[in-house]
């Protein structure tokens, strides 16, 4: 539990970045307690928790500090990875979207402390702008088609008759594998996929190796392919040679069917 003589440190450390917050320390420590949940105080951001919850607050000299903040770490982060996108655009909604929220409540209320606020900042940045990128290409009419209108015919029978004998079950196992991923394992798989980010660029927000986001994405696929199986296993009468041999042949596809499912759904 969060006590106030930890809260008067951490306080002092924000104030030296941040002056003029004048919020007082008993709603501070009700906000943050909020913001932390069940999480122990040891070890947190405890100045950047402060600048947050004075920024949720209304405190007039923190949300500056906070707008100087979101500028500076848009402009690197956009610059890093190689997104074209209109700065002062990407931090207004950024802000918006952290101070009002949208469709729900403010998104800086969800920091919990764990690591620096500007690196938190960053995947915000990220989302943020890619999902202006997506929005500006549906508008230009690049129409989000669904699993189906994706997969393009086969030429080999076999795989033609397997695919539509089984299309219905191979579909709701495979977006029931895609629903039990965790949000990093799909967030990971949309900036890749739909947004087209490499590993290098999506290793600069997950601040990791090249090699890591590699590893993750193959982790990932490989976790699909056996929760698919799993789910397959359970809806059809097939031995485990026949379920082998379907797994094969539809999953060169596979792809393909995450790019579709995860078009179909908000990102």
């Amino acid at each position: 539990m969060l006590h106030t003589d930890e809260l008067e440190r951490w306080l002092a450390v924000a104030r030296t970045a941040c002056p003029g917050i004048l919020v007082q320390p008993d709603a501070l420590l009700r906000r943050i307690r909020v913001m932390l949940g069940s999480r122990e105080p040891p070890a947190l951001r405890g100045e950047d928790l402060v600048l947050a919850a004075a920024c949720l607050e209304g405190d007039p000299a923190a949300m500056a500090h906070l707008d100087r903040l979101i500028r500076s770490v848009s402009r690197r982060a956009l610059a890093r990875v190689g997104i074209a996108a209109d700065l002062d655009e990407v931090c207004q909604q950024v802000r918006s979207k952290l101070l009002l929220g949208q469709r729900g409540p403010p998104k800086l209320g969800e920091y919990s402390g764990h690591g620096p606020l500007s690196r938190w900042l960053q995947t915000v940045v990220l989302r943020q702008a890619l999902n202006e990128r997506r929005h500006e290409a549906r508008a230009e009419g690049a129409a989000t088609r669904c699993l189906a209108a994706d997969l393009q015919p086969l030429a080999d029978p076999e795989i033609d008759f397997l695919r539509r004998r089984y299309r219905e079950d191979f579909d709701g196992a495979f977006a029931g594998a895609l629903a039990g991923l965790s949000d990093r394992e799909r967030s990971l798989l949309r900036l890749h996929l739909i947004d087209g980010l490499s590993y290098s660029q999506l290793a600069v927000p997950y601040q990791v190796e090249r090699s890591t986001i590699c590893r993750w994405l193959r982790t990932t696929r490989e976790k699909l392919v056996e929760q698919t199986r799993a789910r397959l296993a359970e809806r059809l009468a097939l031995s485990d040679s026949e379920l082998d041999s379907l797994m094969r042949l539809l999953c060169n596809e596979i792809d393909v069917s995450i790019g579709g499912l995860l078009r179909s759904t908000k990102g």
